[in-house]
Formats: structure tokens, sequence, C-alpha cells
């Protein structure tokens, strides 16, 4: 894919952003060598209007909808030429630059901010309130982690990281019954075209994983879940089945609406292509896929948050969980 689009890479990671294309960081070298700021809004880059090159460049990949462009953003900053141009408004004004690119294969696997980079598993936070890191946390641990947290006045779970397997395990600390959380249809392949209802899941307390629990007890205080456009697949999964909690609350904004078993159907030329075989919908009966799970409270980040390395998802997290104490 890189090489249809160029070789090189503007170092930077994008938002989309307050419906604009925004410099979320610089990376692969140092800031103070590259013109380029958090909070930049990209109009232009090697003189193309930088909606002309979405539109290009989003016909190779299968987004939800045509208002989630999540993962076009890394395939933005390719180019062909080593040196590219870049228009950026900052501060009310233009700003035109030339941009030093790296190497695309050394641009593709730098860490994402926010959520990737992190290293612990859980974290106690200002205000007595536990913070759960879910793609640092494994199941087996899940029963230590909430014993620690036994105590505190609030929960975070950042669920726009990619989370390992504690949907289980969690839901029988945050759940005070069982509840059903989702239904799941799957093709009927005698008949082709067709589906049917597979079953409904459900999730609660002593309903899996009750090994995990040597000495249960049902966490009162509130929770909220964090989530936005990168909570994708096992994550969107994960965030309706904790989401039925009482004391549970959702912050953010909607989910990718990518979700499902992984099927694949082997192409010419050695292409693979990948794609979903069953339906996901709420105990309603509600869709989830190409739209998304929404939240109960909408945040995004803005332009000027970017600009001063703020995560305001985070920040609404806590300020709703200390007004609740």
């Amino acid at each position: 894919m890189a090489t249809r689009f160029g070789n090189y890479a503007i170092p930077t990671i994008l938002e989309f952003c307050e419906g604009q294309v925004v410099v979320r960081s610089i990376v692969g070298t140092s800031p103070n060598t590259c013109p380029l700021q958090p909070g930049d809004i990209v109009t232009m880059i090697d003189g193309v209007d930088i909606n002309e090159i979405i539109a290009d460049r989003i016909q190779y990949f299968a987004v939800p909808n045509e208002n989630k462009i999540r993962d076009v953003l890394p395939y933005l900053p390719i180019c062909t030429n080593r040196m590219p141009s870049v228009t950026v408004l900052r501060d009310g004004a233009l700003f035109s630059c030339t941009v030093r690119t790296v190497i695309w294969m050394h641009y593709e696997f730098f860490p994402r901010p926010l959520f990737e980079s992190v290293i612990s598993s859980h974290t106690l936070l200002d205000g007595n309130i536990g913070l759960i890191n879910p793609s640092q946390l494994s199941a087996d641990r899940v029963h230590a982690v909430m014993e620690e947290f036994s105590g505190t006045s609030g929960l975070i779970i950042d669920l726009r990281q990619y989370p390992n397997q504690i949907m289980y395990p969690m839901a029988e600390y945050l759940l005070d019954e069982i509840k059903q959380f989702a239904t799941l249809t799957r093709p009927f392949l005698t008949i082709p075209g067709s589906y049917f209802s597979e079953s409904t899941y459900y999730a609660g307390p002593g309903i899996q994983y009750p090994e995990v629990r040597t000495n249960p007890y049902f966490y009162d205080k509130p929770v909220v879940l964090l989530m936005n456009q990168h909570s994708q697949s096992h994550c969107e999964y994960t965030i309706m089945c904790l989401r039925t909690g009482p004391n549970v609350t959702v912050i953010g904004s909607n989910s990718i609406g990518a979700d499902g078993n992984v099927a694949s159907l082997q192409l010419p030329c050695g292409t693979r292509f990948i794609f979903t075989s069953l339906g996901v919908y709420t105990p309603e009966g509600g869709q989830t896929q190409r739209i998304g799970l929404s939240p109960n409270i909408y945040v995004e980040p803005t332009i000027e948050g970017i600009r001063d390395g703020r995560d305001e998802l985070m920040e609404a997290a806590i300020s709703f969980l200390l007004a609740a104490q």
C-alpha cells in the first residue's frame, strides 16, 4: 500500500478533530527539527488539498461509513517527495514549510499517542480513582487489581485501548446480576444471503470465571468506560458487556462500528480479503456494525486540547467521578 502512495512519510500522527485533519504528535524525529506542531490543521501536502488526498486514498479502505476515516489517516502523510511542502492553519493563519520525511517502513511502527504507549495495567489517580489499562491487563490479574481497587471512590476503564480477555472476569465485579448484552447472527449456509439468530450472550456474577473471584464483591462505586473511534471489534464487544452494569457510564464518542469474528477469503495475487461473517446486535436488536456504539456522555478532543497535549476524554472522566463523590 505504501508504494502506491510513495515510500516516504511526513513524521506526524494525524487525528480527525472538529472536522479537520490535525497534527496530533511528531514522531520519529526531534520535535525541534520538524516545523510542524501539535494542533496544526493540515490543509495541503505538496500543493494538493488534503480533502483531495482523502478522497483519493479512501477508495482503498473498507470504512464503516464516510464519516469514519480513522484507517485512512496513517496513509495521508505518505508521499513520493523526500522533502514535501506542507501547508497548515496555525493560530488562524496559513503557514507553509518544507518537512524532512522518514522512510515509510519506519513510520509504520511508531507508537501511537495516548493509549498504545501505556505500560502499566492499572494506576491510582488523584481523587482515589482507579485507572485500568485493558491492553496491559490479563484475565488472571483482574481479581488482584479489583481487590487493590476495592477501596477506591471510582474507576476508569480506558477502552480506547484494545483489551485482553478481561470482559467476563470484569463483569463479575461490575454487574450486580446476570444480564444479556448482545445477540449474534450468522449466515445460513444452505440459503446464501440469509442469516439466522445464533444466540444471545450474557454476563454477570458467577456466569464465567468464578475462580477469578476468590473473594467476590460487587463494585458499587461509579465506573466510567472511555470510548472513541479507536474502539473496535472485541473492544466494542467488551463495552457492550460492561456498560450493562448499574453504575457504569460510557464517556467519549462513537466507536468505529467494526465488530464480529474474522473471516478471510484468499484473492488472486496473494491478496487476502478479511471480513466478518457475524452480525452483532444489542439485546433489543439495535445495529452496532457500521454505525458504532454511542456513549452516554459525548466528549471529543478539541484542536486546542491537542495543541496543549491534553487528554480531554480522560479529563472528562475524572471530573465526572470527582463530582459523583
